[in-house]
């Protein structure tokens, strides 16, 4: 939430500039919002109304300023000298002459003034920085301010006194670190300013400062209490001068009752620290605070206490998203500021409560072990480089939290070997190895650069001891020793990076990789040779991103995957041809996490960054032909499955009084055999624990179960993984 507007005359009725979203809009002061007509893709900086006419409305983007003068139903891009499609940082209607307008540039030069209500515009005389905001002088009304981003050159803050025909710096002795987003005037005392930013250079920590003397002098008065000394918003109460708020980037708000003398950390109710834009309504005098991806709050007790308002805007950042494959409607998620777990296949969420190591926490990866579902992890990323996991062993239930310097996760993935024990792997700036459940890691290297940035790990399903990560500059790392040792895999075709890797769920030798701008690659015999089945899949303005790439486990000619801002295509044949697959779905996010549930190949979910978490359920037609190819009287069904160790085989013979339960692999081997039915002592299902006739175990792979009777036959695939 990049800027908050209220309208100025109805005070139910306030806007929100989104980052890639728009702007949305409540009448109701919060508690229901819609999306704008024509603003859904736009990166908003700055939303402002013409106070005379408010129907009559501009907002900033990163691509120019638009116009409407019908509440924003119709929208026209403005006309600038020289260029118009710059991108605009700040907008000012001066509140007492509505004629007069000001527009700061994120670049140099692109800074305008008019004074006919936008329909003609002249350059702003300042020096070439980017301007992040103008307030006026409302004692003095001929006095503006504007604040810069140009500390180093002592341009941070400038006065006009003449509407900004001319402009002079009031920089003086202002700390030349602090590298500005806001300022604020005193509406009781004119004299009194404030600004804050950034310690850029990390220097000293000073982020807040403050002039008695319209600017002749400034002195700090950042918060002392600072980690992370970035503060992107401040705002001065109207009714009470010497009670000011602060919104920080990394620890939340900041509440001063003494003119910034002293503050005091006021986030009671936030789930987020990461905060962006805060807002003093000029009628009721509650509080509007922006945060990152955390959605809006409003406080009605002088921000004691914080209320979201949001929870309609579906527009979830999901980072990641993991099913237990045993219980297919328990489900996990991550954003940049929660976890997020589902018990009825997403139709409500439950935020997991964690104590946190750090203020500031962003999740990054989600992971379900898919042997032993009751072990689920969290990956999260800290200050400093410093990250680490929450583990749960009782499916959620409860939550231990593990973290070093050395464990910053965006990617894991989990090798589990049956009883003997299980490994887990977390990859970013280096791949980890963990054989406790995440309690102690190792570094993995062997052969892997020591400088690498890994976009994915994965493990196969086939083969407990194979491991492949994808690292920077287009590099694929196998590993046949479960990450002991090793071997760059070259000859790749494309040169973009390589961002997602996925197994053939039965052949250790067979995987897939999506690469930006090539498309998805196969191969077949551990990467010797390569086949791209990117196809007819759509690429948006010519840039491609395959994400999201999913397998379904007992027909791996059936792949799912998302195309950036296409959504999600299927192939049937392996990629030969792929079809749309988005009825219903809003498609307008980049990359995305798909998961077919295993135990019912017909239900998929969809993590998605900004549009939230989706799910279907196929029916015939749209159902892939996972299901028997001759239709009988008989019903068949195994559960889990893939299964690691043992399935239940479950069936029904309908009229039929007997018949004959038989197992073959995937080449037509007859593996095991069952009499079943009335006249025999078997019930109606069978555990079948991976072994043949002689009670030797399988290895790993697709097998058939065919359920036989005399008047009809029934076939399903099931998927052994060891």
């Amino acid at each position: 939430m990049y800027s908050i507007a209220f309208h100025p005359l109805e005070s139910n009725r306030i806007y929100i500039g989104t980052i890639d979203f728009g702007v949305y809009q409540t009448t109701d002061a919060g508690d229901s919002w819609f999306l704008m007509e024509n603003t859904g893709e736009m990166t908003l900086r700055d939303v402002v109304f013409r106070p005379d006419a408010p129907e009559t409305m501009f907002i900033g983007t990163t691509s120019g300023m638009y116009k409407s003068i019908d509440e924003g139903h119709t929208w026209s891009l403005v006309n600038f000298p020289e260029n118009s499609s710059f991108e605009i940082l700040s907008i000012f209607v001066h509140p007492l002459q509505n004629d007069l307008m000001f527009v700061g540039g994120g670049g140099p030069r692109y800074h305008y003034r008019s004074t006919d209500g936008g329909e003609t515009w002249d350059t702003l005389a300042v020096p070439w920085v980017a301007i992040v905001d103008f307030e006026v002088d409302l004692l003095r009304p001929n006095t503006v301010y504007l604040a810069t981003q140009s500390p180093a050159y002592r341009m941070s803050v400038f006065r006009s006194e003449d509407l900004g025909q001319t402009w002079h710096s009031v920089h003086n002795d202002l700390d030349t670190n602090i590298f500005l987003h806001d300022l604020a005037v005193d509406t009781t005392d004119s004299d009194i300013i404030y600004v804050c930013g950034e310690d850029f250079y990390r220097t000293g920590g000073a982020c807040v400062a403050k002039t008695t003397d319209a600017g002749n002098h400034w002195f700090d008065v950042s918060p002392q209490s600072l980690d992370w000394p970035v503060v992107f918003s401040i705002a001065v109460s109207p009714n009470d001068h010497t009670t000011i708020f602060i919104c920080t980037q990394v620890e939340g708000v900041f509440k001063s009752t003494d003119g910034g003398a002293s503050w005091r950390a006021i986030n009671n109710g936030l789930t987020s620290r990461t905060t962006r834009r805060i807002a003093i309504h000029p009628v009721t005098g509650d509080l509007y605070l922006g945060t990152y991806s955390d959605g809006i709050y409003r406080s009605t007790d002088g921000g004691e206490s914080w209320l979201k308002i949001s929870q309609n805007i579906t527009n979830a950042d999901c980072k990641d998203l993991a099913i237990n494959p045993r219980s297919p409607d328990s489900l996990f998620t991550v954003t940049p500021v929660s976890a997020e777990r589902s018990t009825d296949g997403g139709g409500s969420w439950q935020r997991i409560e964690l104590s946190r190591p750090f203020d500031y926490v962003a999740f990054s990866a989600s992971l379900v072990d898919p042997a032993e579902p009751d072990n689920v992890f969290l990956a999260f990323l800290g200050l400093n480089d410093i990250g680490g996991i929450f583990t749960s062993t009782d499916g959620g239930s409860t939550w231990q939290c593990w973290y070093d310097t050395l464990t910053m996760f965006s990617r894991m993935a989990i090798a589990n070997f049956g009883s003997d024990s299980t490994v887990l792997y977390g990859a970013l700036q280096a791949v980890y190895r963990s054989n406790d459940l995440g309690q102690s890691w190792e570094r993995c290297e062997g052969g892997l650069p020591s400088n690498a940035y890994f976009y994915d790990i994965a493990t196969s399903p086939a083969d407990a001891g194979v491991v492949m990560a994808a690292a920077n500059l287009r590099r694929l790392y196998r590993s046949s020793s479960s990450g002991e040792s090793w071997e760059l895999i070259s000859g790749i075709p494309g040169s973009g990076e390589i961002t997602e890797i996925k197994f053939h769920p039965a052949n250790e030798n067979v995987f897939y990789v999506c690469q930006i701008n090539h498309g998805i690659l196969k191969s077949t015999d551990g990467g010797i040779s390569w086949t791209d089945i990117t196809g007819n899949l759509p690429r948006y303005s010519g840039y491609f991103l395959p994400s999201g790439l999913a397998i379904n486990p007992l027909n791996p000619e059936n792949i799912y995957v998302n195309s950036f801002h296409f959504g999600i295509y299927v192939t049937h044949d392996g990629g030969q041809t792929w079809e749309d697959f988005n009825t219903g779905l809003r498609t307008r996010y980049a990359t995305a996490t798909t998961i077919i549930v295993p135990s019912d190949t017909n239900r998929m979910y969809l993590g998605t960054d900004e549009q939230s978490v989706w799910s279907i359920h196929r029916t015939i037609p749209d159902a892939v032909d996972d299901e028997p190819a001759i239709p009988g009287t008989v019903t068949l069904s195994a559960y889990p499955n893939p299964f690691n160790s043992s399935t239940v085989i479950r069936y029904n013979l309908g009229h039929d009084d007997d018949g004959t339960l038989s197992i073959y692999n995937i080449t037509g081997q007859l593996i095991r055999s069952y009499e079943v039915g009335k006249n025999s002592t078997a019930p109606t299902s069978i555990i079948w624990d991976g072994t043949n006739q002689s009670g030797t175990e399988v290895g790993s792979g697709i097998y058939l179960a065919r359920l036989k009777t005399p008047g009809s036959e029934n076939t399903i695939k099931m998927l052994l993984i060891r």
